[in-house]
């Protein structure tokens, strides 16, 4: 038989494993709710957005007559919708693991439920700082600040199939790990503005 104490310290555990999305309040529901719908249509949009067709017709980018500021543009577009998709893919799955997780007694998961629109609001902005940060990378690298690859000027680029794949991919890849690019930025900024070293 189980006495009085263990159906107690039972029930308080079933209440510590909980997931984080069942301590919140009616106005935190309607924000996940919210955040989730924008980071889907964002996802959706960018999508549709990324098809070459429908790319071509917004950009108005002609591959007859192109020259290299219209092709500047197009790269730079494709660039920034590709990040901006992976900033919006990488926002869903955190929310969707951040919800899902359970928490016991002593985890500080527990004070996420009293910052929900503090976390939840980066990812109003995200992708936007993804798809710029997705230019300005791929800027670097063709400045030879970053070294991955070798590839080819900006006008034969955005008109080969096979470099147009390595740009939506890459712009993918800097908007879902912007985290981690942007630590590779702050490396570079302090490598290249770091004070000369006064000799003695």
């Amino acid at each position: 038989m189980m006495t009085s104490e263990t159906i107690a310290q039972q029930e308080m555990e079933n209440e510590h494993n909980r997931n984080i999305y069942e301590r919140f309040t009616k106005g935190d529901y309607i924000s996940i709710i919210f955040i989730k719908t924008y980071l889907f249509i964002l996802v959706l949009i960018c999508t549709i957005l990324l098809f070459p067709e429908i790319s071509l017709k917004v950009t108005g980018f002609d591959a007859e007559k192109a020259t290299d500021t219209s092709s500047l543009h197009y790269y730079f577009f494709n660039v920034f919708i590709a990040g901006a998709l992976g900033s919006g893919m990488y926002g869903l799955r955190r929310i969707y693991a951040k919800l899902t997780k359970l928490v016991g007694p002593d985890s500080k998961e527990l004070s996420d439920s009293f910052r929900i629109r503090l976390w939840l609001s980066t990812f109003y902005y995200k992708p936007l700082m993804g798809g710029a940060l997705s230019i300005m990378t791929l800027a670097m690298l063709n400045a030879g600040f970053m070294s991955l690859s070798q590839g080819q000027s900006i006008t034969n680029t955005v008109i080969s199939i096979q470099a147009l794949y390595f740009q939506i991919g890459f712009g993918f890849l800097v908007g879902f790990g912007s985290t981690d690019v942007i630590k590779k930025v702050d490396q570079i900024i302090a490598f290249t503005f770091q004070p000369n070293k006064v000799q003695k």
